[in-house]
């Protein structure tokens, strides 16, 4: 199961924030899960993948920081004691420093909505198909891969080989039900496309460098038309909607809205 939150957070002083400003939002809430509990922040720390959640601030020019965190699969049990610290620090919490600004929290936000909401594996997988999928990158993105030598290297363009085989394999990591046995060979034999794409690269101020994104919309044409093939890609893609795309969804990067053509 996956939960959607948003977060409303009212500055004191005047102050339009951003989705570059998602670092301070991941700080924020750490410090607020180590006044509850010290050694669930120590974990969240030291994870080097696959987060528990991802944390964003949604675009806008409103004069609010929307947070937006996302918990993911909140019944496995090693997931399960953040989730629980993270709601309990939530509800002591009066306010959140982001960066140099101190911030009320306003209200929490949890019921179905744009950004909000709860949905199981099931639900991932049981909704509408289609052939074309479209895909909204609303803070910078980039895809870690790795060359022939070993040497890790950023990606600035959504080939949908590496948008869906890192989402297939998130998808695993989380303990997600079995998908297309035979994913990436369908995807490497073109069944999947862009057919049209408007993107531009961005940078996001994250704590230790500059990081170079891409931000913008694509679209997916599935040219195999396999049923199972279908569903797989439309459940990752809903999947992308709450986990993220890419490196750094924990620090606001990544943040992805999707949207299944009918």
């Amino acid at each position: 199961m996956f939960i959607a939150i948003v977060i409303n957070a009212i500055p004191r002083t005047p102050r339009h924030f951003t989705v570059n400003d998602a670092s301070f939002a991941h700080a924020a809430l750490l410090s607020a899960i180590a006044r509850v509990d010290e050694a669930v922040d120590q974990v969240l720390h030291d994870a080097s993948r696959h987060k528990a959640f991802s944390c964003a601030i949604l675009p806008g020019v409103q004069p609010v920081a929307r947070i937006r965190i996302v918990l993911h699969d909140v019944q496995h049990e090693a997931r399960l004691p953040f989730c629980q610290t993270l709601l309990t620090a939530l509800s002591q919490c009066q306010t959140l420093r982001l960066g140099s600004v101190i911030c009320e929290l306003q209200n929490v936000e949890i019921t179905p909505s744009e950004w909000s909401g709860v949905a199981s594996w099931t639900d991932l997988l049981d909704d509408p198909v289609s052939s074309r999928i479209g895909m909204r990158f609303l803070s910078p993105t980039a895809i870690m891969k790795t060359d022939g030598s070993g040497q890790r290297y950023s990606s600035l363009f959504p080939d949908p080989g590496d948008i869906f085989l890192g989402l297939q394999r998130r998808w695993i990591a989380l303990g997600g039900p079995a998908l297309s046995p035979n994913l990436a060979e369908i995807l490497n034999d073109a069944g999947c496309i862009i057919a049209r794409h408007a993107l531009q690269t961005t940078a996001f101020q994250a704590p230790e460098r500059l990081q170079i994104g891409f931000c913008g919309s694509v679209t997916y044409q599935l040219r195999n038309t396999q049923t199972e093939f279908i569903q797989t890609m439309c459940a990752l893609a809903r999947f992308a909607h709450y986990t993220g795309v890419g490196y750094q969804t924990t620090r606001g990067m990544g943040l992805v809205q999707t949207h299944i053509e009918r």
